[in-house]
Formats: structure tokens, C-alpha cells, sequence
């Protein structure tokens, strides 16, 4: 060690080791560029506090954008130089408490024997497992652990799996891994030389910044839905208004909380079935699918809405994000996207296509109860700036419709022999048989109910990415406080 003359760094204090790192390690690694930040990298691979799985999470903290869309990070106890573009992964297996200090055994005596007299030790470029949590890249030598982890992330994210948040995880425990060989470079194996090299491949993949890209919509879905300032407009045993207005009163949003009798698969399946939708939604005229790259976590449609003297055309591309130990699902439906290589139908004279951000909730009522609680967020832009009062109005009148519409819709899948009911049973991709395997995840929790929504919580995990969030404000808002 740098500070203690420890010579065995690995089991040196953490506290100190920290410090050496930062002094060493810092300059190099902000120099980078294009590397990978550790929120915990001020502790030694082996010797950072003890965690379990169960471990606090740090709370999300925004910071300025990098080139690679990621946030930048500076290490605790030293300065970052000015402009570089640092990113942040949390490894949480050694957070949460204090330094193994205690535990580790005395280091041996300084050998006195010659350079030729010592015998060779055998060589192991692994890093040994930290705080009992296990990262399988820590197996890997460097030279093995972005294939591997490329390899990993892209089944995951193929259309017919689609699993942004386990391939999150893979990414973080990839770039964790090398974190930590960087702080503890290996001597006895050239494959470890080069971290660098390998971080930088790594996120410049494009499965890579797919995955930062969604879980950035991800997290800023979760945000929305559990900000606060809104107030409420009608509540009831099973359903319960509310609004909230932009202080320039340009854009506005409503959340809607929503016990449906259903569930999960059915109360998804009149929105997921999509030449189905006119039957169950009666304000839609045609809905179709935009594309053929389309599964039941990813998919791109347009719905088409007569309004008056004209025609309202929602073109949007839908992420679903399921948690199979909680027991939920997050839906993220949005305007803005990639459309490069879609047909979409030409805009016709009397046709307008607004911008759109949606957020869906759906948690399964758990404790072997059937049920669904559906949180929905729902972000309008206006075209000029709307007084509150005559919002508050018109969704005083309107906000039973909302949450009848949502129940009656899933009533519809419950129909002994319904059109939806055979499309469930036949499930040809298998997304409502996971839909049932979330179910039985949140049958082993306590009920969760209209007065009883979790907290943002269950969101946490143990290994992610932190990419600075989207900003899902409308367009012309951006930008302004």
C-alpha cells in the first residue's frame, strides 16, 4: 500500500486504501474519457464493507451529460479534472456498511529471502468474490469479460426476450469487474492488461447504449410516477384522480390510480392484442402494428382517434419492463422514437399526431389474491399555456370515466370464451405466460391495493447503470426551470 507500506495491498484497510486509490488511480482514470466511473470506487476489490442482498441503495443524483449519454461521477476525497466524461455504475455488493477491518487477518512477515530464492507463486488473474456477493465476471480473466458480457446482453435483449433489466445487470457486473482490476491490476496475466481498452469496446457497443438508452427511460418513468405536487381530484373505494400543471402551464399531467377485478395477463391483453383494440376501446377507430419487429415487451403501433372535425394519430413505441420479485410490470409508452426503417403511413390533410408520454403500472394484487393495481401517468403538451381552473374542471367531470373505461376494459378479457380469453390461452410468443410468472412472484408478498401502492423502493437493484435520466417533459418545455 502507498500510504502504509502494507505489502499486501488486498489487505489493507479499505480507508486506505481508498486514499491511495483516489491519489493513483483518479488522475489516470479521468483522463480516460470514454471509462467507466464506480460509484463505490473508493474501495478496494476485496476490501469494501460488507453487503447482502438486501443492501440500501444510494439515491439517484443527477449530473451533467457525457458524450456516451452516461453521468459523470467524481471520486469522493479527489477532484475530477474539468470536462471529462466519467459514467457511473453501482456495484452495491460491498455498500451499506462499515470496513472489514476487524475481520481481516495480519498480513505475513516481510520475506527476507533474494529475488531468485523465492519460490514462484502460482498465478491467478481472477478477483476473489467481495462481501459475499457474487459477480460471475470476477471469474473471467479481463481478456474474457466483454465477449462474454456482449455475448450475454444480446440474448437477453433479442426481440423474443427483450429483459432490459437483466441485461443491465450483466453490463454492470461486467464493467464492476474491470472497475476493480484497474484498482487492483494484475501482474501474472497480459490479458489483464489494457482495462481501459476493454471499457471502452464495451460501451461502445451498440447493445450497450440500447440497454443505457432503456434503462435512462426506465428511471425516469419511475421518477414521474412517484413525483409529487400533484393534487387530487376525485378519489373513490377504487380509483383516485389526480393533477398536476407545469408552473409555465404549457404542459400538464394527470395520474390515475386504478383497482381493476383482473389480472395481470387479462387486464394487459385489450391493449396488447392490437387488432382487438377497436372492440375494447370504443374511442379508438383502427389501431395497427408499425413494423415487423414487434414482441410483447417491444413493440410500435399506431392508434387512430377521431376527434371532432379531425383525426388524432398516436404513433408510439411501447417498453415493458417485468420484475419477477416484486411482482410487477412498467410500461413505458412514447411518441419519441426511433424511427429509422419504419413505413409509417403518410399524414394526411386533417390529421395531427401529438406528442405522447405514458407511464403504466401494473402490479398484480399478490398474497394469491386476484387483481391488478394500475398506477398510470400521463404527460400532455399544450399548444398555449392552459389556466389550472379550467383543467381542474374539465377533469373533475372526466375523471370517472377514466377509471371506468380502465376497469370495464379488463372485464371484457374475463369473459369465459372472449376473443381475449382465447388469445391468452393460446399465447403463441409466451408473453402472457410470463405474465402469469410475475403473478406468482407477487403471491408471496403482502396485498397491495389502491390505499397501499409500494414505494419507489422496489425499483432498487442490486447491480445497475446510472445514465443521466430522460427528459420526458414535453419538447418545447425543455429546457426551462
Amino acid at each position: 500500500c502507498a500510504l502504509c507500506a502494507n505489502p499486501f495491498v488486498s489487505l489493507c484497510t479499505a480507508r486506505c486504501v481508498a486514499r491511495s486509490d483516489i491519489a493513483g488511480q483518479g488522475r489516470r482514470r479521468a483522463a480516460q474519457g470514454a471509462a467507466m466511473g464506480n460509484a463505490s470506487a473508493t474501495w478496494c476489490a476485496c476490501d469494501r464493507p460488507e453487503a447482502t442482498e438486501s443492501s440500501s441503495v444510494p439515491e439517484i443524483v443527477h449530473r451533467p451529460s457525457s458524450p456516451l449519454g452516461l453521468r459523470k461521477i467524481s471520486f469522493e476525497g479527489g477532484a475530477q479534472e474539468p470536462g471529462v466524461a466519467e459514467a457511473s455504475v453501482i456495484d452495491n455488493r460491498c455498500e451499506g456498511s462499515s470496513p472489514r477491518e476487524a475481520s481481516l487477518p495480519e498480513p505475513k512477515a516481510p520475506s527476507t529471502k533474494t529475488a531468485e530464492e523465492e519460490e514462484p507463486q502460482p498465478c491467478d488473474p481472477r478477483l476473489k468474490p467481495c462481501g459475499g456477493i457474487r459477480n460471475p465476471f470476477d471469474e473471467m480473466t479481463a481478456g474474457e469479460v466483454v465477449p462474454e458480457a456482449l455475448a450475454r446482453a444480446g440474448r437477453l435483449m433479442a426481440l423474443n426476450v427483450y429483459d432490459v433489466r437483466q441485461a443491465e445487470e450483466v453490463f454492470a457486473q461486467a464493467i464492476a469487474s474491470l472497475e476493480a482490476r484497474a484498482r487492483t491490476p494484475s501482474t501474472c496475466d497480459s490479458a489483464d492488461n489494457g482495462v481501459d481498452d476493454h471499457l471502452a469496446r464495451l460501451m461502445d457497443s451498440s447493445v450497450f447504449r440500447e440497454v443505457s438508452e432503456r434503462v435512462a427511460d426506465f428511471d425516469a418513468a419511475v421518477e414521474s410516477v412517484y413525483s409529487e405536487g400533484f393534487h387530487t381530484l376525485f378519489e373513490s373505494p377504487v380509483g383516485k384522480f389526480e393533477l398536476k400543471v407545469a408552473p409555465d402551464g404549457r404542459w400538464f399531467e394527470y395520474r390515475l390510480t386504478v383497482d381493476v377485478e383482473a389480472p395481470l395477463a387479462e387486464s394487459l391483453s385489450t391493449g396488447n392484442e392490437m387488432d382487438l383494440v377497436p372492440k375494447a376501446q370504443p374511442s379508438v377507430s383502427a389501431a395497427q402494428y408499425l413494423g415487423k419487429e414487434n414482441s410483447g415487451f417491444n413493440f410500435r403501433f399506431l392508434y387512430a382517434l377521431p376527434v371532432a372535425f379531425f383525426r388524432a394519430e398516436l404513433l408510439l413505441e411501447i417498453v415493458r419492463h417485468q420484475d419477477r420479485k416484486f411482482g410487477y410490470l412498467l410500461e413505458v409508452a412514447r411518441s419519441e422514437f426511433h424511427k429509422e426503417g419504419l413505413q409509417l403511413p403518410p399524414k394526411r390533410w386533417g390529421v395531427i399526431r401529438p406528442w405522447v408520454c405514458n407511464t403504466n403500472l401494473w402490479i398484480p394484487r399478490g398474497n394469491g389474491l386476484a387483481g391488478t393495481t394500475i398506477v398510470q401517468l400521463n404527460r400532455v403538451d399544450c399548444t398555449t399555456s392552459v389556466p389550472s381552473w379550467v383543467l381542474n374542471f374539465l377533469f373533475r367531470m372526466m375523471a370517472t370515466v377514466f377509471v371506468n373505461d380502465l376497469r370495464s376494459s379488463a372485464q371484457k378479457a374475463m369473459q369465459q370464451g372472449s376473443a381475449w380469453a382465447q388469445r391468452i390461452e393460446a399465447d403463441t410468443d409466451g408473453f402472457y405466460g410470463q405474465m402469469r410468472q410475475v403473478e406468482a412472484a407477487a403471491n408471496a408478498r403482502e396485498e397491495v391495493r389502491l390505499g397501499a401502492v409500494p414505494s419507489q423502493a422496489i425499483f432498487e437493484r442490486l447491480w445497475r447503470l446510472r445514465p443521466p435520466l430522460t427528459d420526458l417533459r414535453p419538447p418545447s418545455s425543455r429546457g426551462h426551470a
